[in-house]
């Protein structure tokens, strides 16, 4: 049996990892705390791309069976634009307007 080592180059995301400072997750991680003391439900609007990045990157981050837990200490995330179905929106404006509140 052969074994063959391949490497792979992601050239594009050297630079990214090098223009992240300490100070850019900071800021980043304090507008996390203010929106999951302050806001039960974040709604992520958008189409497409538009808002495919946020849905992957907290997909990618949350626990996998979240919609099975209970958690009261981080904020609970739609993703309106996706679906353009009347009924859609309109149950969601009812269920923002009616169950949820922002402090």
């Amino acid at each position: 049996m052969k074994t063959v080592l391949v490497r792979v180059t992601i050239s594009w995301l050297a630079p990214l990892a090098v223009s992240i400072t300490s100070e850019f997750l900071d800021e980043i991680q304090a507008t996390a705390n203010t929106l999951r003391d302050k806001c039960e439900v974040i709604v992520v609007a958008g189409i497409g791309g538009s808002y495919l990045g946020a849905r992957a990157v907290i997909e990618g981050t949350q626990q996998q069976f979240r919609l099975l837990v209970v958690d009261k200490k981080n904020s609970t995330i739609l993703f309106a634009g996706n679906n353009i179905g009347e009924d859609y929106l309109l149950n969601s404006q009812n269920i923002l307007r009616t169950e949820i509140r922002c402090h």
